[in-house]
């Protein structure tokens, strides 16, 4: 688990229905380096997700700035050590190898690359990205980048966040195209809505989605999204993926603890609201070691704004995330306290997103 995110107490039912069906993070982000450094932490990662249930992890291969060589070389250690158990893990090409897993108790992998700068223009290579397990794409990371501007362009620079670029709309295209999902995940409002109506005219019927974000209707930050960004996801046909880490709440509980299920289904509620059930995931951007998070954040600060730094520098807590393999089955708790009925929970923990594997992948 990640380091400090404490096992929440839950209901055999809840658990058992973990269990029983697919579970997907769609986020996950054990960056080498920042949040993880020794190599076997990613067995009992995976070990603890999969005595949970939940079965499918996407696992961030790249952020921000990153060059292809630098994505190249995550993968390459990944697969490294997955194969020390060839048994344990199934690298995810389509939505029938997340079902292979499911079915016989292996942990599904696929990976996320949160920029588009490390094609560094020759987008043809995604069809390699893609057979190397790249599942989905983000078009861009929290600063200015090729494609458009990132969630903190305007808290950072003090400059209007700019529309998607023509090379933006290109890397849509070719996610399209490859197969592979277009993330609008840490996306300026700017970037985002223009985004939308690019692939509502130019790709209409394939979905836009976000891996892992907020709802800035409940807490005004530049990695949660406005009501009309989370609208332009559900018109897509997408999966907007809620995060359950503090910084995305506000300010932690007063012990210093993690922001209990239920504010993650407050959340949930309002974007089921805006909606619907059919288009609701769950993340966690789950690190592996958070201590490290702040020594990567203080070498480049010029990539966060204030809000930023004060959520994942000034307390470990901040960085708090609530790991499924920890939380899940409570949140599970929470929704069926609420109108959520068993059937809502399937497609919200893993059942939408496998819609969107299937329609996407194949």
């Amino acid at each position: 688990m990640a380091d400090n995110t404490p096992l929440l107490p839950a209901s055999d039912r809840a658990k058992k229905i973990v269990k029983d069906n697919i579970a997907v993070d769609s986020l996950t982000a054990p960056i080498w380096g920042v949040l993880w450094t020794k190599e076997e932490q990613l067995h009992w990662f995976s070990d603890r997700h999969l005595e949970t249930g939940v079965d499918c992890l996407g696992f961030t291969a790249c952020t921000g700035p990153s060059t292809m060589a630098q994505m190249l070389d995550t993968l390459r250690r990944f697969r490294k050590i997955m194969r020390e158990r060839p048994e344990q893990y199934v690298i995810v090409r389509s939505a029938r190898d997340v079902r292979y897993a499911h079915e016989n108790g292996k942990q599904a992998i696929f990976f996320n690359s949160q920029s588009s700068e490390p094609v560094d223009y020759n987008l043809d290579n995604l069809a390699l990205l893609r057979d190397l397990g790249i599942g989905t794409f983000m078009i861009v990371y929290n600063e200015r980048f090729r494609a458009g501007d990132g969630c903190m362009i305007e808290t950072i620079n003090g400059t209007p966040a700019q529309p998607i670029t023509p090379y933006g709309k290109k890397v849509i295209d070719a996610c399209h195209h490859y197969g592979m999902i277009v993330d609008l995940s840490h996306s300026s409002e700017a970037t985002a809505l223009s985004a939308i109506e690019y692939n509502r005219e130019k790709h209409s019927g394939k979905p836009l989605c976000c891996t892992h974000e907020g709802v800035k209707h409940f807490h005004d930050f530049g990695r949660n999204a406005s009501d009309e960004f989370i609208r332009g996801i559900g018109e897509s046909g997408g999966v907007f993926s809620l995060c359950y880490i503090n910084g995305f709440f506000g300010e932690p509980p007063a012990d210093g603890g993690l922001h209990p299920p239920s504010d993650l289904v407050d959340h949930m509620d309002h974007v089921k609201r805006l909606i619907g059930v059919d288009h609701i995931g769950l993340s966690t951007d789950a690190g592996i070691d958070t201590s490290l998070i702040q020594g990567f954040m203080r070498a480049r600060p010029e990539a966060y704004d204030e809000w930023y730094r004060h959520v994942f520098l000034d307390s470990p807590c901040h960085y708090m995330d609530g790991e499924l393999s920890q939380t899940l089955p409570a949140v599970i708790d929470e929704m069926l306290s609420r109108d959520y009925s068993e059937e809502d929970v399937i497609k919200i923990i893993g059942g939408n997103w496998m819609r969107i594997f299937e329609q996407v992948w194949g």
